[in-house]
């Protein structure tokens, strides 16, 4: 997995989880985020979850992967 130190210990744990699901050494941390992203998004809007807490589990998680692929753009502009 790429460094991930420009990331905050909440994000470093969600970027662990999603390269250790998506275990492809082809796709790029990037790539990963998006398709996690794709997944939360179609769950919640298909109703994938059983409470309410469920469902703001999942938003929380679509917040940040949104956050980190929002971070990793601004870090891809710098270089």
């Amino acid at each position: 997995m790429n460094s991930t130190h420009w990331l905050k210990l909440e994000e470093q744990k969600v970027a662990e989880q999603v390269d250790r699901y998506f275990r492809s050494s082809r796709m790029t941390l990037r790539e990963k985020l998006f398709h996690a992203l794709l997944i939360a998004q179609y769950d919640l809007e298909a109703h994938h979850f059983c409470s309410e807490d469920e469902r703001q589990r999942l938003i929380l998680y679509i917040d940040i992967l949104e956050s980190m692929l929002s971070k990793l753009q601004g870090l891809e502009k710098q270089a």
